[in-house]
């Protein structure tokens, strides 16, 4: 959805798809979150600079769903803006995100055992090595969303949140994105490419991957070179960790741990569905 409204003519999309300014709570304040949340407002605003008057402006930082304050921090930043929520089945949204971490070298564990682990996590125990945004390894509570809608909804009432569902959106993209941008009262006729964006990847080498990713890596090179230097070594490891890709079709969950899942996860699938007035059993 990020990439179709950024083609959008009346819709600006800061390029830094997800700044994380905020999800301020999520911020432990360790060097390695500090080259992932973006904690200076200036440096946010910047993003914003080249808007030129577009009817709607924005972002798409996935971590302020989960975030416990973000919501409250968009309403005093921009009292009237429109949030959209796209939310996944539980169980693959927890397996994708878990696959994403693992492509970025932050997750060693595999799925079962990174879910297996939560317990210890929650007490800095089992953490990766290269660990960042440390509350997210609970992968259940990630997939947890009713409250985490609901604070959008206190926030800034329903009729300012359209909450998308993602097998909508995949068997319908035309319908779905001419409703958000209905929501966001922009022109709706106008159609987007509607590429497959975001695909599964995984690293050729992950040590390589470890490598790019580990910020002893990156004060090493910029202790070597000097100051005028450093931009383009970020740009050159984000440019590496992108060679270093390629897609690869995902290895479905295992049935009898999708099955477990979704039976822990079936309740709280029952509650999203009272929040949203839908019945999503049917579906997830």
């Amino acid at each position: 959805m990020y990439t179709y409204l950024r083609q959008h003519p009346d819709v600006f999309m800061a390029a830094n798809k997800d700044p994380r300014f905020f999800c301020s709570d999520l911020d432990s304040g360790s060097d390695a979150d500090a080259g992932f949340f973006m904690r200076d407002e200036q440096e946010y605003l910047s993003l914003f600079a080249d808007a030129h008057g577009a009817r709607r402006m924005g972002e798409a930082c996935v971590f302020n769903l989960f975030s416990t304050v973000a919501a409250a921090r968009i309403k005093a930043a921009s009292p009237e803006a429109k949030i959209i929520i796209m939310l996944r089945d539980p169980v693959e949204q927890m397996y994708s995100y878990h696959a994403v971490r693992r492509r970025n070298a932050t997750e060693d564990l595999d799925f079962e055992a990174a879910l297996a682990a939560e317990a210890d996590r929650r007490e800095g125990r089992r953490l990766p090595r290269l660990a960042r945004n440390v509350k997210m390894y609970q992968y259940r509570a990630v997939a947890s969303y009713t409250d985490q809608v609901a604070r959008y909804f206190d926030a800034f009432g329903r009729h300012n949140v359209h909450v998308v569902i993602f097998d909508d959106f995949v068997r319908d993209p035309a319908a779905s994105y001419r409703a958000t941008l209905e929501f966001l009262d922009v022109d709706p006729d106008f159609r987007p490419d509607f590429e497959i964006v975001n695909a599964h990847a995984a690293n050729i080498s992950p040590r390589l991957a470890t490598l790019l990713r580990d910020p002893a890596t990156v004060r090493r090179l910029k202790r070597l070179v000097p100051g005028r230097l450093h931009y383009p070594i970020g740009w050159l490891r984000a440019r590496l960790r992108g060679l270093n890709q390629q897609p690869t079709l995902r290895a479905p969950v295992d049935l009898e741990l999708r099955d477990r899942l979704r039976t822990e996860l079936g309740p709280e699938v029952m509650r999203l569905g009272a929040l949203l007035g839908r019945d999503l059993s049917a579906i997830w």
